[in-house]
């Protein structure tokens, strides 16, 4: 949950009033990237941040059909919706200066990146395909085949025990709960 979104759904609107809201809203205007998408601070880079991007967004009644900045966002989400249905961005994409270590070269472990843009992964990552799927259902995008074949992915990644394999850049839990909330939400879907 993005910290608009608390803030909408579990403060009082007039303690933090309209100007506050109006001036978030114009920063995610203004750092949306001429591509679409939104640079993260962590997590998976742009995935991630566009979906929290998204969620705002659509709190403010900007949806794919309202606004440009949701429209390119979901646009900038399908141009990298792989064949299978899924999407893979690579971890290595932004440099934390204050977190860089001179002598080894690594952020976290990570082997540095100087990119704010999008990096394919070589593989298609179940987290990674939810949050780009939660993107498109928050921007309430109107064709349903991209989200469809993207559920039927993460369906179909699924063991017979309920889990899903543990994710190059995720922790195994952190997998569980993003694809179990994805396939839950869209019971609906379970027929595809």
């Amino acid at each position: 949950m993005s910290s608009f979104t608390f803030i909408r759904r579990f403060t009082n609107p007039s303690f933090f009033g309209s100007r506050t809201i109006e001036k978030a809203i114009g920063y995610l205007h203004a750092e949306q990237t001429p591509e679409g998408g939104w640079v993260g601070s962590w997590g998976i880079c742009m995935t991630y941040a566009t979906q929290f991007a998204l969620e705002s967004l659509a709190l403010v009644g900007e949806t794919y059909e309202t606004s440009v900045y949701s429209r390119r966002a979901c646009e900038f989400i399908l141009s990298h919706q792989r064949g299978d249905g899924g999407w893979g961005e690579s971890y290595k994409v932004r440099v934390f200066p204050d977190c860089f270590d001179p002598v080894s070269h690594d952020i976290f472990g990570l082997q540095s990146c100087e990119q704010s843009r999008w990096v394919e992964h070589k593989e298609t990552q179940v987290v990674q395909t939810c949050w780009a799927v939660m993107s498109l259902i928050h921007a309430k995008y109107p064709s349903p085949e991209p989200i469809e074949k993207a559920i039927r992915l993460v369906m179909s990644r699924q063991r017979p025990v309920r889990v899903y394999p543990h994710s190059v850049t995720s922790c195994s839990i952190y997998s569980q709960n993003m694809a179990g909330w994805i396939v839950a939400t869209r019971s609906d879907r379970r027929s595809l």
